[in-house]
């Protein structure tokens, strides 16, 4: 200003020319700058004040030329090392950032249009104009930038954290493990230029465990460094702006792996301590109370997150507990009945056979009573058989020895000892296949006891033998009550039946299907159902006609070589 003393003027006009300066210390802090760049931009600062203070005269146009060219340059450096930046920043620091960027450009148009008003005579109030103009937006965008508001740091934060709520509830939760690997993947973005990694306490262990992950800087949390242990037992955030000199003791870790600065935000739930959220970056954060302050927003969201995983996770186990007490309870009742149904045939059998003898010693020999004692005993060696193979199905498997054998033939024999006065219409062809004829015996057996019980109304039992594409294709059919749909998958576990099966009258211990399914797989085969409620069900076997691979080479203690029958 003319009005001003020289010494003033010369002051003011220094102090200018030092912002530039000023401001690429600042983008050497957090984002690096060349050395060659700061000494050039030192020495320059440093020439500008020798000429201004040691020179007797006024400042000649040269010289304000030369000062406006070095505002200039530094002020445009800076401004596109904070928009790159912002570029690769999110949330608060990238609107924050964006701030700096408009200061510096609004910054570097003042000193501009202030030095071209001293310069152009002519134009010298609308250049002072347009200087004043830009120095009070830049002086704007610079606070908005270095000391925003409160509000205005809220409503950045807000965007953010609502995008990552909205991520978090398509996370997958099929265990903990895949839950974190997603939060820490939503995470990323909001705390760009940074390793994230979720760190969850372990009980069993003892201590915060940490995955090792394809980020080579996410190591460091492999020895529970000192920052992040202190974090955890104080359970406060904390922001370590140089890891070396914080941690001594893993200083050298620290530099091999690239690490400079950390952030720790507990992850806690009213006063439980579950882990914490850890940021690390390979240089110092220029806007760290702000990212930490997300950092901590986050971590509340991902308390709450496993929080609710655990409490699933407890209420899943909890049912799972009661459904495997419910399915216990109905075996017992199932297998009590069908216990005791042969037992009651027995005891009055023998009764009476008793009570004949005691009248009539020389009557002759109630050949029918005895028939029937022994069928109801061979009914209860079947059902103490199955109840043996559910036991130790599991360890030794239930396949014998295969041998090659006429499923058509076998498929007649069966069909032949079914007792039943049910019409059951067998078409088919000869089919040889390696199997265990006994266990083959049993499934098709199961299969026809099935479509024959759950067919209280009657109708004709189908059964089909063809060949297919390498295959012995065997499918049952009947026309009886059918399964629900939701009820399909669960069919063939041990133990399980059908709901409405299960209230009704009509008994089982819930095997058949189990031991069907376990045959058929350890043949290399597979079993399958279609069915609908009220119209009957459709079991297909596929038996492979060659011995697999697996199998063939002896895979299975229990498996014999294949020999014809």
């Amino acid at each position: 200003d003319r009005d001003w003393p020289e010494s003033v003027n010369r002051i003011t006009t220094f102090a200018i020319a030092s912002l530039p300066l000023l401001l690429l210390l600042v983008v050497d802090d957090f984002a690096g700058v060349h050395r060659f760049l700061l000494v050039v931009a030192t020495t320059g600062l440093i020439l500008l004040g020798v000429s201004l203070f040691l020179v007797a005269a006024t400042p000649g146009n040269v010289y304000l030329v030369l000062a406006m060219a070095y505002s200039v340059v530094l002020f445009g450096y800076s401004t596109v090392r904070f928009g790159l930046a912002a570029r690769a920043s999110a949330g608060m620091s990238q609107r924050r950032l964006q701030a700096l960027v408009i200061g510096g450009s609004l910054l570097a148009l003042a000193v501009a249009s202030g030095r071209l008003s001293i310069l152009i005579a002519q134009q010298q109030s609308e250049w002072a104009g347009l200087s004043r103009l830009a120095l009070f937006g830049s002086a704007i965008a610079y606070a908005a930038g270095f000391m925003p508001p409160r509000s205005f740091q809220t409503a950045w934060q807000a965007s953010r954290l609502q995008q990552f709520l909205a991520e978090s509830t398509r996370a997958p939760r099929g265990s903990l493990g895949e839950l974190v690997t997603a939060l820490e993947d939503s995470i990323c973005p909001m705390v760009p230029d940074q390793s994230i990694e979720i760190a969850l306490w372990d009980d069993r262990a003892g201590r915060l465990l940490v995955r090792h992950r394809a980020d080579a800087r996410l190591h460091v949390l492999d020895n529970e460094p000192e920052p992040v242990r202190q974090a955890f037992e104080a359970q406060t955030a904390s922001f370590v702006h140089d890891a070396e000199r914080s941690d001594p003791a893993n200083a050298l870790r620290y530099r091999t792996l690239g690490v400079r600065s950390i952030m720790i935000a507990p992850i806690t739930v009213d006063t439980r301590r579950l882990g914490v959220l850890v940021a690390i970056g390979e240089r110092p954060r220029l806007f760290a109370e702000d990212e930490l302050a997300t950092l901590e927003l986050l971590a509340r969201q991902v308390a709450i997150l496993v929080r609710d995983f655990g409490l699933q996770s407890e209420l899943t186990a909890f049912r799972a507990h009661e459904e495997a007490t419910g399915l216990k309870d109905d075996f017992l009742a199932a297998a009590a009945h069908d216990l005791k149904t042969p037992l009651t045939t027995l005891l009055a059998q023998s009764q009476l056979m008793q009570r004949h003898a005691l009248r009539d010693p020389d009557r002759p020999t109630d050949i029918e009573g005895i028939e029937r004692l022994i069928r109801e005993t061979q009914r209860m060696r079947r059902l103490v058989n199955d109840l043996l193979d559910a036991a130790r199905g599991d360890q030794i498997g239930f396949v014998g020895e295969r041998v090659m054998t006429d499923l058509h033939a076998l498929i007649v024999e069966v069909i032949a000892q079914v007792p039943t006065g049910r019409s059951i219409c067998f078409e088919g062809v000869p089919v040889q296949a390696p199997i265990d004829p006994n266990r083959m015996r049993q499934v098709l057996a199961n299969l026809l006891d099935n479509a024959i019980k759950y067919s209280p109304d009657g109708g004709d039992i189908d059964v089909t033998l063809r060949a297919d594409a390498g295959e012995a294709v065997l499918s049952v059919a009947d026309h009886g009550i059918g399964i629900a749909a939701d009820e399909i998958p669960a069919i063939f576990e041990r133990f399980r039946r059908a709901a409405g099966v299960r209230q009704g009258s009509m008994t089982g211990l819930g095997l058949g299907l189990y031991f069907c399914k376990r045959i058929v797989e350890e043949h290399g085969g597979r079993i399958s159902v279609e069915s609908a409620v009220g119209r009957g069900s459709r079991f297909e076997v596929r038996l492979p006609l060659v011995p697999p691979a697996d199998l063939a080479s002896g895979d299975r203690p229990a498996a014999t070589p294949v020999r014809d029958l």
